[in-house]
């Protein structure tokens, strides 16, 4: 159950617990924390069932991380995870909380169905059920925009250059590879190719903030899975220290102006934000090189190398690659869609594929260049010209 607004993992929860739990989002005094030995921010998404009322909350994804892949080791089989930011690993996690609800839809026990958070619509494609309520918890404001003008990141440098900050303000923002902080994007943004990062070009990610300002548009559920659900927006969104939610939702809003209007089932989502009594300035120091997720259900933590996007203990990819969710996106495909089929579409087809969310979120990327935002940087198109053999 859940209190405000993440509970404690417990250790009874792994098998084999590692120093990777003092990373982990404990309750104190009524509101999260992070317990730690070196700089981490945490994120988390909690279920409501019961609508509003928290008591009947359950947490249902967690995962620590402020670093992003080298370029060097980025795949063209999806094997690494690129973005190991606490809020993008911690969607990934959820991510795979929806595909377990989906499987227990299609299970042949009626109990594990009414356990499903889906439910059939009339026109074929699922939803959430009634009341079904997704809150996000972040400890700290995400990189991007709503970080650089929190007035807790007011630093003398800033103060100096506060042209330069008024004049990127709800501007689109790239994490630097390799580092910490976010850089403008130019109003037509670099092209990323395969060969020019594998010779050393750095990296070109997104900031969080640019991410979540996508989710209030797209969904949380990603083009894959919109072949069989609608769109699954945040309810609410809590942000620890370095917040400045005024600015946040003036932000958010400003990017939804020149949306237009969308397809049924998609609209601009307006999430409820807030942000913790705490004041406290972030901590000094070089946060850590890992990324931890745990999803429901996993008995055992899992935890990254950010840097590689794979294990930290084997090298092995992750159960948030593109791979291992396109494997469980396949299984669904052939069961929901197109029964007893052989052949495998590419990674990259599959998500063509989704009509609506692809026309969507091409209208949200002009409405970004015609507000003067930026344009978005997408990586390399190698990296998801990839299919699974089976």
């Amino acid at each position: 159950m859940l209190r405000h607004p993440l509970t404690r993992l417990s250790c009874s929860q792994c098998r084999n617990p590692t120093e990777a739990c003092n990373l982990l989002p404990v309750p104190y005094r009524g509101r999260a924390a992070v317990r730690q030995v070196q700089w981490a921010v945490a994120g988390g998404d909690a279920l409501c069932r019961g609508g509003l009322d928290l008591r009947q909350a359950q947490v249902v994804a967690l995962s620590t991380g402020t670093k992003c892949i080298n370029g060097e080791y980025i795949s063209d089989q999806g094997l690494v995870v690129n973005d190991c930011h606490a809020e993008i690993t911690t969607r990934r996690a959820l991510l795979r909380f929806l595909y377990s609800q989906l499987e227990l839809h299609l299970s042949k026990r009626k109990e594990d169905c009414e356990q499903s958070i889906f439910v059939r619509h009339k026109d074929s494609c699922l939803r959430l059920r009634e009341n079904v309520l997704f809150h996000m918890y972040i400890s700290t404001s995400p990189c991007g925009d709503a970080r650089v003008n929190s007035p807790y990141e007011i630093t003398s440098d800033l103060h100096s250059n506060r042209h330069l900050v008024k004049k990127f303000h709800s501007h689109l923002r790239t994490k630097i590879e390799s580092g910490e902080g976010t850089l403008p994007v130019k109003s037509t943004g670099p092209v990323q190719t395969w060969d020019g990062v594998l010779q050393g070009e750095r990296l070109i990610t997104m900031s969080c903030t640019d991410k979540i300002s996508r989710w209030n548009v797209l969904g949380l559920q990603g083009a894959l899975l919109s072949h069989f659900v609608e769109p699954v927006y945040l309810y609410s969104l809590t942000v620890g220290s370095l917040r400045h939610t005024g600015h946040f939702s003036r932000m958010m809003n400003h990017r939804l102006e020149r949306v237009g209007p969308l397809p049924t089932c998609y609209h601009r989502n307006q999430p409820l934000l807030s942000g913790l009594s705490s004041s406290d300035c972030r901590q000094q120091g070089k946060s850590v090189c890992y990324s931890v997720n745990w999803t429901a259900g996993d008995t055992q933590l899992e935890v990254l190398n950010a840097s590689t996007g794979k294990r930290r203990d084997s090298g092995a990819p992750s159960r948030l690659c593109k791979h291992a969710l396109f494997a469980r996106w396949i299984r669904l495909y052939r069961k929901l869609v197109v029964r007893g089929a052989s052949g495998t579409p590419l990674y990259c087809e599959a998500k063509q594929a989704a009509g609506t969310y692809q026309t969507v979120k091409l209208q949200w990327l002009k409405g970004l260049q015609e507000a003067g935002l930026g344009t978005w940087v997408r990586k390399p198109p190698e990296q998801e010209n990839f299919t699974l053999t089976v």
